[in-house]
């Protein structure tokens, strides 16, 4: 009895490749995200803080609250910047996401092929058995 083979196997292990490739790809893109976050709620924190800092302070210097505004401007800069590379990897994300269902939708369509084809060939294989079966017996029937 002959072994199935899959044709088509050496593209559905490419194809289960790219797959891996492009999440792996989109797991990066995620937590290149997720550390952007952090680091924009860390910058609005110390915003929130400095200005609490500046209200609890009693009698205060003109120049110290120029300080104390130039330094939470810088902070919103930081944070408007923060937000801008947000927004760029959400779109790099967006379309990492596509390529993904799109690898994904590959390697599924190549997956059914094979086991149409695995099935064809069981069915195959059955019929093969019978017939044989069939003309042994017909053979000793003969004798």
């Amino acid at each position: 009895m002959r072994r199935f083979r899959f044709q088509l196997q050496p593209v559905l292990d490419l194809a289960q490749q790219e797959e891996e490739l492009r999440e792996a790809e989109l797991r990066v893109l995620l937590a290149g995200k997720a550390e952007l976050e952090k680091e924009k709620s860390d910058v609005l924190e110390r915003i929130q803080s400095t200005r609490a800092d500046l209200r609890n302070r009693g009698e205060i210097l003109s120049e110290e609250i120029e300080l104390y505004d130039r330094f939470i401007s810088s902070l919103d800069r930081q944070s408007e910047m923060l937000t801008a590379r947000i927004s760029g990897l959400e779109a790099k994300i967006r379309s990492k996401k596509r390529e993904v269902l799109e690898s994904t939708k590959k390697r599924k369509t190549l997956d059914r092929l094979r086991e149409r084809k695995h099935a064809e060939y069981s069915q195959e294989m059955d019929r093969s058995a019978q017939q044989e079966a069939d003309e042994l017996h017909l053979s000793r029937m003969r004798r």
